[in-house]
């Protein structure tokens, strides 16, 4: 009797555990003679974090679908190795968001891998520069505002409740200090990643500065001089009108403080967005070896996009809301002069943010429409002459990033202008009553031009609810979305900070590693229980890349040794595969196909490997291996990124090349 073990790795996408494997088992059996029998096993997850006899909550139970297809006295055993809810998307309104956050922040890991790929010298100042902002965005900027949001709360809630008491900008402070002192120890986690310790450690350094800044400035009145005291009380005054000592406005002060702090960070970043963007350009245009592997500052501006969009949004309508509820209440939560006056720059802002989020929307629409026109226009037997530019990394939408970079920085100095201008004009109850001769040219265009005061409330009204209607009726595709991204993103988390230069035996990169030990302990148990003659491992997109690097370098081979059992030797199929001209290109630090490595040698661990790929996918192509025929590429017309499982061309090129005992009758 025969046995056969085919393993099957799905890719990104909101995956539920057993459908690819349906998939290929209905496409490959149809309607022939033979019997299926299905199969659930639930496997422990392995924990690298602990040892085997120690017990703990993270040793989950994962999903191990099988399907026994039996024709006669021969046997294969499809099962999958199940990776999808690692990364799944959430369809709950809260968890949606914060999925959206750490999507967004999570491209951090990749900004800081190309750019390590690129300048191999950590001290190489565009590496630095990369890093530098992933570390502003991840610790002073999201603390700050986590902070502003709190104390503005408190504020509110305690004039409301207790009235206009001098102490109660002190308790704002100082109550906000302490969840932000507990958000520190409580979200104390040294498994989770580089990145989420430098937002764990921002939180305890914005409580301690909290604390100063209360300290300080109750502290004013007793160390100034009468003169010193009263200079500072002016000063105070055309800030918040606000005359009398200094600790008065001390509310204010701190938000101001915070604020200039935060604009500081902000310009930081839209200064090494910019740099970075024109030194690749000069670089790509200059380099003599072709195509740039440069896609850090293309993240850069994308994590900057969508960042300062969603927050400054979420700032202008939280602050307007704020408005409206302190002038009902007769409370002085805040000054609305004062108010306006940061109110009218963010808006401003807003304008160009959201140029710049269009921008990569139409190129993402111009890359769509190339490929479509590319699929109507070339014939297959031309496609190797004329080959698809891939949507990932399409010139239009890296050009589309690069307008956006422009935008951002024209936001970014006209915002500015726009502040100082105000900065200089007197005080008044609104800016509505502000006196012409009062208004400086940037003033008078964005209060006049863009009509600031009706334009803005209406759009931000309209975006507010459009936002709702989208979240509420479509989460269930934002959520798979974000898992999608998630997918790749999740592949790139980097647990020990970068300085740690030994990382043997550490844990580096959990989730991949999460990913790859439950195809490595899958195989393991099936290879025990069924001891099968022949095994191949038949993956698609992401899950190639998964596939490959457990294989390369002979690694499952000494996984089966360690685990007693005798080698065997494995075939490859993979569909739809970024391994070499994505993974590869901008990574091949750790990707890189034609490593001669030891450790890395894709020929040591995978007796064959077949590549099937469509003329029009957008992110898998042909695989460049370490020679012209390893691996065997095999082209099939075009339909896209999805449906490889169920595809007529591809199931004549897997039973040609790989399940012969389901070709009978030709498809």
């Amino acid at each position: 009797m025969a046995k056969k073990l085919a393993l099957v790795v799905h890719g990104i996408g909101e995956q539920q555990a057993g459908e690819t494997l349906d998939q290929l088992v209905g496409g490959l059996t149809g309607d022939r003679a033979c019997s299926v029998e299905n199969e659930l096993r639930h496997l422990r997850e392995r924990d690298r974090d602990h040892s085997e006899d120690e017990d703990c909550r993270e040793k989950l139970l994962y999903p191990c679908h099988i399907r026994r297809v039996k024709r006669g006295n021969d046997e294969t055993i499809f099962a999958e190795a199940f990776w999808g809810d690692i990364s799944r998307g959430s369809t709950g309104k809260v968890r949606g968001l914060i999925d959206l956050f750490e999507l967004i922040m999570g491209l951090g890991h990749i900004v800081r891998e190309n750019a390590a790929e690129i300048y191999r010298d950590p001290k190489a100042a565009p590496r630095r520069a990369a890093n530098f902002f992933v570390y502003l965005v991840h610790g002073p900027i999201t603390a700050f505002n986590v902070v502003l949001v709190l104390a503005t709360a408190f504020l509110f809630l305690f004039q409301w409740q207790f009235g206009q008491g001098e102490w109660v900008g002190t308790a704002a402070i100082l109550v906000t200090a302490v969840i932000m002192m507990l958000g520190w120890a409580m979200f104390r986690n040294p498994k989770r990643s580089y990145l989420y310790q430098i937002h764990r450690l921002w939180f305890g350094y914005s409580a301690i500065a909290l604390v100063l800044v209360a300290v300080v400035t109750h502290g004013m009145d007793t160390f100034l001089s009468e003169d010193q005291n009263a200079a500072a009380a002016k000063w105070l005054a055309s800030q918040c009108e606000i005359a009398d000592d200094f600790s008065r406005c001390f509310d204010y002060w701190y938000a101001a403080v915070l604020s200039n702090i935060l604009a500081f960070c902000w310009g930081l970043c839209v200064l090494i967005v910019a740099g970075t963007g024109l030194w690749e350009t000069i670089r790509r245009f200059t380099a003599e070896t072709g195509a740039s592997k440069a896609l850090y500052p293309q993240a850069l501006a994308l994590m900057l996009t969508v960042w300062m969009f969603l927050i400054v949004t979420l700032w202008v309508a939280a602050s307007t809301s704020l408005v409206e509820a302190s002038g009902s209440l007769g409370l002085e939560t805040v000054n609305i002069a004062v108010m306006e006056k940061v109110l009218l720059p963010a808006m401003n802002f807003t304008v160009w943010v959201s140029c710049a989020l269009a921008a990569i929307a139409l190129g993402a629409v111009l890359a769509w429409a190339d490929r479509k026109r590319w699929t109507l226009k070339t014939r297959p037997e031309d496609h190797k002459a004329k080959p698809i530019r891939r949507l990932i990394v399409h010139p239009m939408i890296l050009l589309a990033l690069t307008f956006a970079i422009v935008f951002i920085v024209i936001g970014a100095v006209q915002t500015v202008a726009i502040q100082l201008s105000l900065a200089t004009a007197e005080p008044i109850p609104t800016t509505s009553q502000l006196p012409s001769d009062a208004k400086s040219l940037a003033y008078y265009e964005t209060e006049e031009a863009f009509n600031v005061s009706e334009k803005f409330a209406t759009y931000f009204t309209l975006f507010a609810g459009f936002l709702v209607f989208a979240y509420t009726y479509f989460r269930s595709y934002l959520a798979m979305g974000i898992g999608i991204a998630k997918d790749i993103v999740v592949y790139f988390v980097r647990r020990p900070a970068p300085r740690v230069a030994d990382v043997r035996g550490l844990n580096v990169h959990p989730l991949r590693n999460r990913i790859q030990d439950r195809l490595v302990d899958t195989l393991i148990l099936l290879l025990r229980s069924e001891q099968p003659e022949e095994v191949v491992i038949v993956s698609h997109s992401q899950g190639t890349v998964i596939s490959v690097e457990a294989l390369r370098g002979g690694r499952l081979r000494a996984q089966m040794q360690a685990e007693g059992l005798k080698p065997c030797n494995i075939d490859l199929v993979t569909m739809g595969s970024p391994t070499s001209h994505l993974y590869g290109f901008y990574f091949s630090k750790e990707f890189d196909l034609k490593s001669t490595e030891a450790s890395k040698d894709v020929t040591d661990g995978i007796a064959s490997w077949v590549n099937i790929y469509r003329v029009d996918d957008f992110v898998g192509t042909e695989v460049e291996g370490p020679t012209p025929d390893f691996p065997v590429n095999e082209w099939v017309p075009a339909k896209g990124h999805t449906g490889y499982w169920t595809d007529d061309s591809v199931l004549r090129h897997l039973k040609r090349h790989t399940f012969p005992e389901f070709s009978g009758r030709e498809i």
